[in-house]
């Protein structure tokens, strides 16, 4: 077994925001569960990407904060999938 210490470069960070006033509750419940609804709902085959590689995701009041350290699961193409206004999110890297 190979045993990886240190910082690995290929490794990316990525946030986004989302008004939820600007989305449907579809839309909100598709992002918490984004890995099972890609999979399931949307027939994306996702190879070896689990829940560990999922995005983290907070939900406040107004608003889905998302942020990953390892973009594994391409959040903008999944916002295009679920037809998201783009005036309902930001991304930031």
């Amino acid at each position: 077994m190979k045993i990886r210490n240190g910082f690995v470069s290929n490794s990316s960070s990525s946030s986004f925001i989302v008004m939820k006033h600007l989305i449907t509750v579809q839309q909100v419940n598709a992002i918490l569960d984004h890995i099972n609804h890609a999979r399931d709902y949307l027939g994306w085959e996702l190879g070896n990407i689990d829940e560990s590689d999922s995005w983290k995701i907070y939900e406040e009041d107004d608003k889905i904060i998302g942020d990953t350290f390892m973009d594994n699961f391409d959040m903008q193409e999944f916002f295009k999938e679920i037809r998201l206004p783009k005036r309902s999110y930001k991304f930031e890297d």
